[in-house]
């Protein structure tokens, strides 16, 4: 199958080193193809936590006002196709077919290297100018200032938080992180601040290019209502009707915050409430759990969790016993992935006891194990952490969406054909 096919050899191209991080690849990638970026206006979203949920609200509140708007988010779910989208729509297996195989003509022909993400922001930028969409709507990868997006002019900039976050590539400082994520800031274009940014640390950047600063103010009960204030000083600074930002700031994307219905599931147990969400770093993990106290102050939390080695495991781990009563524990089908070995381990570390910890030889195993005994305590089941446990998670769950491959991502550089189902 040639969508497959093309998706190897995109995933793969991982397994090699790029220690070289600037655009200038990017913009020689772009040129090709006559700068497809150029083609609509953009606005631009970076940020530690919250950047799906934000461009996804954005974007629904815009296609509400009659734009035909493209969307373009990392990483995804079930399937590569969930990264661009246009109107809600993914773009479709042919769509990709046509676009990756057009990319890999002319970089074989032109003899250039590029990473998994230039490939892909390529993908989404020739696809959205093809359709000649209003506007798009982009979120960054990884930082900002030196993020494959970074060659766009937008009309709008995004910051959404700032935290601790791949210190190997952005710095182990607050201060050296915001000056990634302010990289995206462009000369007289207004940058919209969430809550929880430091203006301080971000002012002087915007001051330099003359770009004005629009700093979201207050308090929230939930992450979600967070995002949703951070993503409506996007859309009226940008002029969209009051209602349709209302009801565009109603979106979530899957996995966050999100609440599972079993009752269509004859087969499963029935907890409480089954919340599946991507929190995998400290401060996700913090708007997560916060969120869920508040919304079910008066059950134990049982906690299914996956994570990647290099997130802060110990203060995760520290953060995850604060907030649960028991730990079923995972691992991810990535090369990041930290072995739900090594996981336990930390939990028995920080003196968790060995009976609030369970392992099995599968997620499925595991996953079928809490939700039979959040069961039979009334307990919420959480299934949170990294975002490629959960594929398999809403398989299982009975999640009917399109679904590739779950061994086929860009963190499971070690493909074997052979273990692929079509």
């Amino acid at each position: 199958m040639l969508y497959l096919d093309l998706l190897k050899r995109l995933y793969a191209i991982n397994s090699k080193k790029h220690s070289k991080y600037d655009l200038a690849n990017m913009r020689r990638l772009s040129s090709l193809f006559l700068h497809p970026e150029k083609k609509y206006p953009t606005i631009h979203v970076a940020g530690s936590n919250g950047k799906g949920s934000i461009t996804t609200k954005i974007a629904k509140a815009l296609e509400l006002s009659g734009l035909k708007v493209g969307l373009y988010t990392s990483p995804h779910i079930s399937t590569f196709r969930e990264r661009i989208s246009i109107n809600g729509k993914m773009i479709s297996e042919g769509d990709v077919e046509v676009h990756l195989s057009t990319i890999f003509s002319a970089i074989d022909q032109e003899k250039l290297s590029a990473t998994f993400f230039e490939i892909t922001t390529l993908l989404a930028f020739l696809y959205f100018a093809e359709r000649e969409i209003d506007i798009a709507v982009v979120e960054t990868g990884l930082g900002g200032r030196l993020d494959a997006t970074n060659i766009i002019q937008p009309e709008l900039s995004v910051i959404t938080t700032l935290s601790l976050e791949h210190t190997a590539i952005l710095g182990k400082s607050l201060s050296e992180i915001a000056k990634e994520k302010a990289g995206i800031i462009k000369p007289t274009v207004p940058v919209v601040l969430g809550p929880k940014v430091p203006v301080e640390l971000i002012a002087p950047f915007a001051a330099k290019l003359k770009s004005p600063c629009i700093a979201v103010e207050g308090t929230f009960q939930t992450f979600d209502a967070e995002n949703s204030a951070t993503a409506g000083a996007c859309l009226t600074y940008l002029k969209v009707p009051v209602n349709y930002i209302s009801e565009g700031c109603e979106v979530r994307p899957p996995c966050r915050m999100e609440k599972v219905d079993l009752k269509n599931c004859p087969g499963l147990m029935q907890p409480e409430a089954v919340i599946l969400d991507v929190a995998h770093n400290p401060e996700g993990l913090i708007n997560l759990f916060s969120s869920i106290k508040k919304l079910y102050p008066n059950f134990p939390l049982r906690v299914l969790c996956g994570l990647s080695f290099d997130k802060e495991i110990s203060t995760c781990v520290s953060l995850l016993k604060k907030y649960g009563s028991a730990f079923h524990l995972v691992q991810a089908k990535s090369s990041r992935a930290l072995s739900s070995e090594n996981l336990y381990k930390e939990f028995i570390l920080q003196e968790v006891p060995e009976e609030q910890l369970f392992l099995a030889d599968t997620l499925e195993a595991n996953l079928a194990m809490a939700l039979q005994l959040a069961t039979q305590k009334r307990e919420i089941l959480i299934v949170c952490g990294t975002f490629y446990i959960m594929a398999q998670v809403r398989a299982f769950l009975g999640i009917v969406e399109a679904t590739d491959p779950f061994e086929l991502n860009e963190r499971n550089v070690v493909l074997n054909p052979n273990t692929l189902s079509p």
